[in-house]
């Protein structure tokens, strides 16, 4: 899979600068300034697609740390907007700077209009004055000493407060809107249940705290044993929070709004990661029916409950951030505390076997006092991981996307436990076994059994984790498994609704044992077969290196790349492949028409350009030269090639058949064309590369006089781009381009 840094949105112009330590640097060193910078740090994302991404970065210099936090727009108003209401605040000339032609705003702390009271508390004297007027004992030490502990740009910001008499306090400050949903009426001194509360100032919307000592509940390897009694003993404190009666101050969470914004969650989740969305979509379905049928409950709640809120202090424990007081299912703050220690074992920050020793004393000491059902865990641990989904992207995982996918699998672990009146959740009714798959114990007893000749290969394999990483519902699904084994690669597993794909799995086995292996001296090669599990639906090859192969393919101004993919796919169509299935121009156009008339029949207003589009496909298709019956792809486009050093990988033979060749050729150009389109706004953007592609390929196979078959084929799969951008969400915006780019092509092919 390709690791992935940042989220891709073209509807954001300065999204890639934003992600690039060079050029922020010169940003930050030309706009502040900021001289003399040695390093910048991103430690905080938040990110509305197809709006608006933010970013703070800790930039350090020899002698000082600025926070710093950049703002791109996707539109120019947006941008210009906010720099007029932020230019009536004092420090705006000097903390702040609009780059227009970035349409990006640069903010240094404590500059944040959003959060006018850090101004004053950055200022001593001003501090001062703010503490004097906020604090409830007036006669408390003003001067003071402020150390940021947290920061999240125009949310919150959290720091301490040392004065000068020794006494520590924590003081936090809210934007306006934030304040007002906070329950601060209830959180008075003489009312707090926590006795922590030392004062507050509705003006500056800001709150604070007694300073508490202790250490945080342990969440790195290793767990040692007191660490594991520390967790008995905050179960025991949650059951006993959960006990104390309500006030009618505190607010409750009102089930059908926060099913509304888990909806929502939903679907901005598909919009960073569209291959996911039918999952995701189906998630926040069964969250939903499965929290209908629970009975009402006001119990109190912490509402953001996981082990960071949690202070260890001798034998006591403290928690800590009372922001999401209120009162809703008690299960939603042990589902959250488990969901973020789930989090961190997805991530590899804890092992499997910790994970499941702290969440066993955690609810051992829960269940002292209180009682809460598996059900219920497994549900509210679901709900906690789904709401986790963006913080892979958020604190700068590496390959995010592939975290989003594991904890998206947790989830449906977990879905899969809670056992309902009618039947087990199940993520796809068409694959019932694949709630099964995604266990990792179930997974590695299944190849054990199943597969006891290659005992001696499995002798030391431990599979670690299952990750849910395509799953396209009602056809097929795939899953990687990642093992713990010396010399042994993880795993992908391929299933299929329809039954075992044994046409596939025969053919990657014949593709490997001939020349597409690691002894090939091309460095073409397809993933090693490993294991077929019939009775699941599903077989099982090497995970192999590498990312896809459409940026180093568009940008790389060495030949030899495009010459290598001539060759790969050469070597492809020239196999020695038995294959039963022909794929004719006939059934290419049939489910071209297909699909064409079903974009045509729901969006009246392209009607009659499509069945011109589509009478011109015909026409364009009787120029076609006599057909080759070659084995060919089918679906040859850059996903399904990995590049990794000098090494090519074929993926995904699915839909491999007899047919002709230049379709290969054709599908592959017509989907850089798509993308590039949608990425550079240039469907030629990498035009010099693909002439490069195609006249090797034509060389190679003696056929220089078939560049119009490669075109006519191209044409054809541009067109039926325009059907799959109305299936992704993301790319409906961009069908009127397909469609008039399909125009314009086949108008040169015709003439």
């Amino acid at each position: 899979m390709e690791r992935q840094t940042q989220p891709s949105d073209d509807q954001i112009p300065a999204l890639e600068l934003l992600f690039s330590e060079e050029q922020l640097t010169n940003l930050f060193d030309t706009h502040l300034p900021i001289e003399g910078i040695i390093s910048i740090y991103r430690e905080y994302l938040r990110y509305k697609p197809e709006s608006s991404c933010l970013l703070l970065y800790r930039v350090q210099t020899q002698d000082q740390t600025h926070l710093v936090y950049v703002k791109a727009f996707s539109d120019l108003a947006k941008t210009i907007k906010t720099s007029n209401k932020q230019s009536r605040l004092s420090l705006a000339a000097t903390h702040s700077h609009v780059v227009s032609e970035h349409q990006l705003i640069l903010n240094r702390y404590p500059y944040d209009d959003k959060l006018p009271s850090l101004e004053k508390l950055s200022n001593p004297k001003q501090r001062a004055s703010v503490i004097n007027r906020a604090m409830f004992d007036k006669n408390h030490d003003l001067e003071s000493q402020l150390t940021v502990l947290q920061y999240k740009p125009e949310r919150r910001f959290v720091a301490k407060l040392s004065f000068s008499d020794g006494s520590i306090a924590v003081v936090k400050t809210y934007t306006q809107e934030r304040y007002n949903t906070l329950s601060y009426l209830y959180l008075k001194k003489e009312q707090s249940p926590f006795g922590r509360l030392l004062g507050k100032s509705d003006k500056h919307c800001l709150l604070i705290y007694q300073w508490i000592e202790g250490k945080p509940l342990a969440m790195q390897t290793p767990i040692l044993q007191d660490d594991l009694l520390c967790y008995q003993r905050c179960g025991e404190e949650l059951a006993r929070f959960h006990q104390q009666p309500p006030s009618k101050k505190v607010k409750p969470i009102r089930t059908k709004q926060f099913l509304h914004l888990l909806h929502l969650h939903s679907q901005s989740i598909a919009q960073i990661l569209p291959e996911q969305t039918a999952l995701t979509t189906h998630i926040a379905d069964t969250l939903s029916a499965l929290i209908k049928t629970l009975p009402k409950e006001r119990s109190f709640i912490h509402g953001d409950f996981y082990a960071d809120q949690v202070l260890v202090n001798g034998e006591s424990i403290e928690f800590l951030d009372f922001d999401n007081l209120c009162t809703w299912f008690s299960g939603f703050d042990v589902g959250n505390f488990l969901s973020h220690l789930s989090y961190r074992m997805t991530l590899g920050l804890i092992t499997r076997n910790e994970y499941e020793q702290l969440e066993a004393q955690f609810l051992a000491g829960y269940r002292e006092s209180a009682s809460i059902d598996d059900n219920k865990i497994h549900l509210f641990t679901a709900l906690g991981i789904f709401q986790l989904i963006y913080h892979p992207l958020r604190f700068g995982v590496i390959d995010w996307k592939k975290g989003i996918c594991a904890l998206l699998s947790r989830c449906c672990y977990h879905l899969d436990q809670v056992q309902t009146s009618e039947a087990q959740i199940t993520i796809d009714q068409s694959l019932p076994q694949l709630t099964k798959l995604i266990d990792p114990s179930f997974v590695q007893k299944l190849i054990e059994h199943q597969c006891p000749t290659q005992g001696s290969t499995l002798a030391n394999l431990q599979i670690e984790q299952a990750i849910l990483i395509r799953s396209k519902l009602g056809k097929r699904a795939l899953i990687e498994y990642q093992v713990n084994a010396e010399n042994q690669p993880d795993m992908i597993g391929k299933v299929r609704a329809k039954g075992f794909d044994r046409k596939s799995w025969k053919t990657q086995n014949a593709l490997y044992s001939s020349e597409f292996n690691p002894k090939a001296s091309d460095n073409v090669q397809v993933p090693k077969p490993l294991f077929k599990l019939p009775e699941q639906s599903m077989w099982i090859q090497e995970k192999v290196p590498g990312t896809t192969i459409f940026e180093p393919f568009c940008n790389s101004a060495n030949k030899a790349l495009s010459h290598q993919l001539a060759f790969a796919l050469y070597k492809l169509h020239n196999s020695t492949l038995n294959l039963e299935k022909t794929h004719t121009l006939e059934k290419e156009l049939s489910i071209l028409e297909s699909n064409l008339l079903q974009v045509a029949e729901r969006n009246a207003q392209w009607q009659a350009r499509i069945k011109r589009i589509l009478a011109w496909c015909r026409t364009v298709s009787k120029t076609l030269s006599d057909s080759i019956q070659k084995p060919i792809h089918r679906d040859f486009y850059h996903d399904q090639v990995l590049v990794h050093k000098h090494t090519l990988y074929i993926l995904d033979f699915d839909l491999c058949c007899m047919g002709n060749p230049y379709l290969d050729l054709g599908n592959f150009i017509a989907h850089i064309q798509e993308q590039c389109l949608r990425i550079y706004n240039d469907a030629d953007y990498a035009e010099r590369t693909i002439k490069c592609f195609t006249s090797r390929y034509l060389l190679l196979s003696g056929n220089s006089n078939k560049a119009h078959d490669i075109d006519v084929y191209r044409v054809l799969s541009l067109a039926r781009h325009i059907a799959i951008s109305q299936r992704i969400p993301s790319r409906k915006k961009y069908t009127l381009d397909i469609i008039s780019l399909v125009e314009q092509e086949l108008r040169k092919t015709l003439l």
